[in-house]
């Protein structure tokens, strides 16, 4: 994305053919919806502008998506459909609303959100509307009304008809041709002269007009967005994964970690970027600020020109982990300051990802549970194992330093969604699978307690009963999880 600053949510408002012929130094995506504004703020935009979004099969955009990049000083404007709803809620936060859609809410003459809503086909079809958006029949009819096509009590009957309707449901069209009377066949004649009011594309028109003949420009009064817990959270899945985005036009370093899935390695390099986020946390939380001096340790701290330029990898961020890495290797070699008698070690570690993951049987039955072995012969996969162990190996131990545990009723819950999702609810298989991973009924106990101090304090966000609350939320977690594993090297073509 070299020149495009501006990221544009489209979908079924606007066909982005002609979108792009109306404003092409956009860069056009799908319509939005939750989680998206923290993955564009990855791509460095100076604007955001929101026309459609997605509601039903997932989580709409949040609010407070929007705040961030506000207070990061990305001007955000919406129009026409979900951008015209939010730029309406949003007004009074400095979120800019252009369009008739807009002012409808805005003034509260429309308060329900399925005005705007519409069925629409799949992005493969450039999301085609399929139904009427509520806000194109109103205007259409206040249209045909005006010009004497309709009378006023079969325009308001009509109206409150399609209104009653499904929003999947509403075509102006099919309701007339079920009317059947010289009105109604009357409008339809009219509407056949390309007399359709579409008020949302007109107004995703107006936003690309805008966007055109203005430069970003960023809001005159910083606000300060609130970090609930739910946001932080976001944020955080956010920046452990790829983006959601198409390939077209993303950088590089984006491109690259888009192909995660290759090697099969995208659930270890998960699990790394959530630990890399805590650890970052915890480093502050600690008060290791001096420690920035060369501490030797299992995390890699040559950061070479050409260690650079394999991972295209700035200066900037290469002077971060190093001081991270020297930071993380220190709190290893001294974890008697901080944590009193450490219990097992970080093979115990090694080995429980291992099962956790599902290839603690190949790394038996291939390697005999040689560790050197098998760094041998899967260099990468052993370095990601390794760095995790590590740090789960610190972070189980401090949990239980602090006397930290996940509430029974989470552990049990926890339980039952690995077994469901791992196919062991029977006694057959959970016996084999025991027996498989050299696990009696302690050890997996204590496995769980493992897997479920991750999810529930790392992955779920509840990183305030370390005594922290918040992380570096810019930080693209996985691009450090891909680059200081070899894995972004691996990655590239």
């Amino acid at each position: 994305m070299t020149d495009k600053h501006t990221l544009i949510f489209l979908g079924p408002s606007l066909n982005v053919d002609e979108a792009r012929a109306i404003y092409p130094e956009g860069h056009f995506l799908s319509p939005v919806k939750c989680g998206d504004i923290f993955q564009a703020m990855r791509l460095k935009p100076k604007r955001i502008a929101i026309i459609d979004g997605i509601f039903e099969q997932t989580a709409a955009v949040w609010h407070k998506e929007i705040l961030f990049a506000l207070e990061k000083g990305v001007q955000v404007i919406g129009a026409s459909s979900m951008g015209a709803l939010r730029a309406a809620e949003l007004s009074d936060f400095k979120m800019q609303g252009v369009g008739e859609v807009f002012q409808l809410f805005h003034t509260n003459e429309l308060v329900d959100d399925d005005e705007v809503a519409v069925l629409h086909m799949p992005a493969q079809s450039q999301h085609e509307p399929i139904s009427d958006a509520m806000v194109s029949v109103r205007a259409t009819l206040k249209a045909a009304l005006q010009k004497a096509i309709i009378a006023e009590d079969f325009s308001q009957s009509l109206e409150l008809s399609i209104k009653a309707q499904h929003y999947r449901e509403r075509n102006l069209k099919q309701a007339l041709e079920n009317l059947k009377t010289k009105e109604s066949e009357a409008l339809l004649a009219w509407l056949e002269q390309d007399n359709y009011v579409d008020l949302k594309k007109r107004d995703a028109i107006g936003l690309l007009e805008y966007c055109r003949d203005n430069t970003p420009q960023t809001p005159k009064e910083p606000i300060t967005a609130h970090r609930s817990l739910s946001i932080r959270r976001l944020n955080l899945q956010m920046m452990t994964k790829p983006l959601d985005f198409p390939t077209e036009d993303l950088p590089v370093v984006e491109q690259l970690a888009q192909r995660w899935e290759k090697g099969g390695l995208q659930d270890y390099w998960h699990r790394l970027a959530h630990y890399l986020a805590l650890f970052d946390g915890l480093v502050e939380t600690l008060d290791l600020k001096h420690k920035v001096g060369y501490e030797k340790g299992v995390f890699f701290t040559d950061f070479s020109h050409e260690w650079l330029m394999q991972n295209d990898c700035s200066e900037e961020d290469a002077n971060y982990l190093a001081k991270r890495m020297h930071q993380y290797n220190y709190l290893l070699n001294h974890m008697d300051e901080y944590i009193m008698h450490p219990q097992d070690n970080w093979e115990y570690y090694y080995l429980a990802n291992l099962k956790l993951n599902g290839d603690y049987v190949a790394f038996k039955n291939d390697y005999t549970l040689d560790i050197v072995s098998f760094a041998k012969a899967e260099p990468l996969k052993h370095r990601v194992v390794e760095l995790i162990a590590h740090f789960a190996w610190f972070f189980q131990n401090y949990m239980h330093h602090l006397d930290l545990y996940p509430r029974q009723d989470r552990l049990q819950k926890h339980v039952d969604k690995y077994r469901r999702e791992n196919d062991l609810i029977q006694v057959e298989p959970t016996q084999a699978w025991l027996k498989d991973n050299d696990l009696d009924v302690p050890a997996l106990q204590k496995l769980m307690m493992i897997s479920a101090n991750y999810n529930f304090t790392i992955k779920e966000y509840f990183f305030e009963h370390l005594g922290f609350f918040e992380v570096n939320e810019e930080r693209v977690w996985l691009l450090d999880a891909l680059r200081i594993t070899g894995g972004y090297r691996f990655l590239k073509p």
